[in-house]
């Protein structure tokens, strides 16, 4: 049975219709923009009334009052009808890079962030399909997933940037830049912790110094512009985030081998098997 699944989406028979997809999420996007210009509510954008409604906070100098529902949610119900209110879970090196939307209505701030994921996305492409023909790159900047991230207004864009970056430079030995894309990557403290392991199980030693450079300048600059408090507060948070991780809403949402063993059933224990199986399979096949 698996047999007839080899193969089944490839770059070539998806170049027939990259073009056509892609033309249709731009036109798509483009009349979104219209209608947000025009004061329309808005049609898309779910996780982005977050990333607008905290650095709204931010720019009132109260980014630490994200991590609280109460504030926040008020925020995004204001510009968006969302079912719920979507929770502040990023380390303050991520709002300081979304600072700018502070600035920013609603309506604007959607579009000059889709418009550079867009850009972001272009770019990324670009890099790691550099040798592929035009017709075939454009048949990755039409994925599907790329779809769904401008969509709900996600940063899948830049975390790709970012990784993308990070890979191509230790494969060129270029170990600062390594160094300073990882840092970056700290948006995501996941992601901070899987890359040393990479480098590590790889040997490339001389990257460290670089990661705990930037990083240590990363983490410093965005506690200069938010305080301790933010800190505290994003610490304080972590019981909410495990709580909803595990039982709560995100916990349909993830994809991971503990997220499936949740969604059909089995009890928490052997979900952690099963995670845990997992990451020594692809631990193992790093090293290898």
């Amino acid at each position: 049975m698996l047999e007839r699944f080899e193969g089944g989406i490839t770059l070539d028979r998806a170049e027939p219709v990259a073009l056509p997809v892609l033309l249709f999420q731009l036109g798509g996007f483009a009349y979104v923009f219209a209608l947000l210009l025009a004061g329309k509510p808005p049609l898309l954008g779910h996780d982005f009334a977050a990333f607008w409604a905290a650095a709204q906070l931010a720019s009132e100098g109260r980014a630490a009052d994200s991590f609280n529902g109460d504030v926040i949610g008020p925020i995004q119900h204001a510009v968006m009808s969302v079912e719920g209110t979507l929770y502040w879970h990023y380390p303050p090196m991520f709002h300081l890079l979304i600072l700018p939307l502070g600035g920013l209505g609603y309506a604007h701030a959607f579009i000059w962030f889709t418009l550079a994921g867009w850009a972001v996305w272009v770019f990324t492409v670009s890099r790691v399909a550099r040798d592929l023909p035009m017709h075939r790159k454009l048949a990755v900047l039409a994925a599907p997933i790329a779809w769904s991230t401008f969509v709900q207004g996600q940063n899948g864009a830049l975390v790709a940037l970012f990784l993308v970056m990070f890979l191509l430079s230790l494969e060129r030995e270029r170990w600062a830049q390594a160094g300073f894309w990882g840092a970056l990557l700290l948006i995501k403290p996941h992601l901070g912790v899987l890359l040393p392991l990479i480098l590590i199980a790889r040997g490339h030693w001389r990257v460290f110094p670089w990661g705990v450079l930037f990083g240590g300048a990363f983490c410093g600059l965005a506690t200069a512009v938010f305080g301790l408090d933010y800190w505290r507060a994003f610490l304080a948070n972590g019981d909410a985030l495990w709580a909803a991780m595990h039982t709560g809403k995100l916990a349909h949402a993830q994809i991971s081998a503990f997220a499936f063993a949740q969604n059909i059933g089995l009890p928490g224990f052997w979900g952690w098997v099963l995670q845990g199986g997992t990451a020594v399979l692809a631990t193992a096949l790093t090293w290898a």
